[in-house]
């Protein structure tokens, strides 16, 4: 005999839907920080990036098995929140850190218009 839970299916779909993307969406920032890290190095910055999206995607899989207590979605949403929060910070630090995105961004740049690393960043 099945179980039924009593609910909206509508907004049960909706939770499957975004709760699927945000897996995918944790696999694209994890593919992301790994290109980062193999280009720039491995530093904070992309460690905790990849950190992050480990620990997004085992929230995202786990979500799926706690669908059924609405307690415990309150507590996936807020964790959801306080994951969001500590990546816009990590965001706006990096990007605020403007010798460290020169740094970055130069060595590519040298790399493609076969440049010294000097001239990359005074061109930058």
């Amino acid at each position: 005999m099945t179980k039924t839970i009593p609910g909206n299916l509508c907004v049960f779909c909706i939770f499957l839907f975004f709760n699927s993307f945000t897996a995918i969406i944790a696999c694209g920032i994890m593919v992301g920080a790994c290109y980062m890290m193999f280009i720039s190095g491995a530093n904070g910055y992309t460690g905790s990036f990849v950190g992050l999206a480990v620990l997004l995607f085992i929230l995202a899989i786990g979500a799926f098995h706690m669908k059924s207590s609405p307690k415990f979605i309150c507590i996936f949403l807020m964790l959801l929140m306080g994951l969001a929060v500590i990546m816009l910070a990590l965001s706006i630090a990096f990007l605020t850190d403007v010798d460290a995105l020169v740094s970055v961004v130069a060595v590519e740049y040298a790399d493609n218009f076969g440049l010294t690393l000097d001239e990359a960043t005074a061109k930058l």
